[in-house]
């Protein structure tokens, strides 16, 4: 969760940047871009490096680089800096993504490992989300919003850390082992049910992504909002109300979970278009927290479908890809958005962009309609 948290602690501080020239609309396009190239990269190889170095190690070098991606924060007057940290976090982020969740089931009994596995994504997203509430409210009240934030996060990585050495080592490593550079593939036997849940999981980071590069602009510019606290809340929402959703996820029943999430992400794209289309801060709030919902369910039963279908010498490949593609859903959009917005009115762009993402989400209803009536006549 304090790795996480580094993740948007950015969020609510993105006005300032810009208004201090920092930054500007297209060049935070470019600083959520190199965020998810790190994040990827270790995505890809963050299970091989584990096994060949052991997962505490290399979750121990993660928190060193997000620790690292703070020092740089807090020195930030331009724009490489920034970049430098935004590489540094993502790429500490993607470490925990791909082993952290691994790494804490590990701690539990075989009895245990369900309650482990929610557990682990509901640390993911509450973090995303306690990031930018936490940098808001210090922002807020810091004589020095663009640096004591940081300082924070220092003292929560360093917490994080103790906390990682009093847990226990799970799996052997060994240093012989040559790095696995291979790209992880769809498994055959699931492909059917991969596809669709890899649709909707991107759609559902791409409302987190767009949450986190537009909220703040279009709080501050469209409706009148410069409290670096209410917009990390407002931010937040989407990732808090995804919490609620991965809970929920484990109440439906599993052959119409991810259809059902599906759904409810549709619902709120499109509550979403209307509140941005209406500068309304109530319906923009709504459809954030059924949005969020939305993302939990889709994302959580999409994972357990994937893992309930891929061979068990295949899983891992399976849920890994499937977060890659989820996690370039923050920066791809965006960074089209960041472009389209070049000729666009900040509102426009921000209608297009929800309406982009119903649409997505839609494409995924109907392959999982499909999957499910197959199903049946089989």
């Amino acid at each position: 969760m304090a790795a996480l948290s580094g993740a948007t602690q950015l969020t609510p501080l993105f006005p300032t940047y810009i208004e201090k020239r920092i930054l500007s609309s297209f060049t935070l396009t470019l600083v959520f871009a190199i965020y998810v190239v790190g994040a990827l990269g270790m995505m890809w190889l963050g299970g091989s490096l584990s096994r060949k170095f052991g997962r505490k190690l290399l979750l121990g070098a993660a928190l060193a680089a997000i620790l690292l991606a703070d020092i740089a924060f807090y020195f930030a007057s331009g724009l490489p800096p920034l970049m430098l940290g935004r590489f540094l976090s993502g790429a500490g982020v993607g470490v925990f993504v791909a082993i952290g969740s691994l790494a804490l089931i590990d701690q539990l009994s075989e009895e245990h490992e369900e309650a482990g596995s929610l557990l682990a994504a509901c640390a993911n997203v509450g973090g995303l989300a306690f990031g930018s509430v936490l940098a808001g409210f210090v922002g807020e009240l810091a004589t020095r919003p663009l640096h004591t934030p940081f300082l924070v996060h220092i003292a929560l990585i360093a917490g994080a850390f103790g906390i990682l050495m009093l847990s226990a080592r799970t799996i052997a490593s060994d240093r012989s082992r040559a790095i696995d550079y291979s790209f992880p593939r769809i498994p055959d036997e699931a492909r059917a049910v991969f596809i669709p849940a890899a649709i909707a999981a991107f759609a559902a980071f791409a409302v987190g992504g767009f949450f986190g590069a537009f909220i703040p602009s279009f709080a501050s510019e469209e409706l009148g909002i410069d409290d670096a606290l209410a917009i990390g809340i407002i931010a937040a929402l989407v990732f808090a109300s995804t919490v609620i959703g991965n809970v929920v996820a484990t109440k439906l029943p599993e052959r119409f979970a991810p259809l059902i999430g599906a759904v409810v992400l549709f619902v709120g794209a499109c509550i979403l278009g209307t509140g941005l289309a209406t500068a309304s801060l109530t319906i923009l709030a709504v459809g954030a927290l059924i949005a969020g919902q939305g993302n939990g369910i889709a994302l959580q039963s999409g994972l357990n479908a994937i893992k309930r279908e891929s061979q068990q010498e295949n899983e891992t490949e399976a849920v890994t890809l499937f977060f890659m593609l989820a996690y370039s859903a923050l920066a791809l959009p965006i960074l089209l958005a960041g472009v389209v917005q070049q000729f666009f009115s900040l509102k426009a762009t921000a209608v297009g962009f929800a309406v982009a993402i119903a649409l997505l989400v839609g494409v995924a209803i109907v392959l999982l309609w499909r999957r499910l009536r197959e199903s049946d006549s089989a």
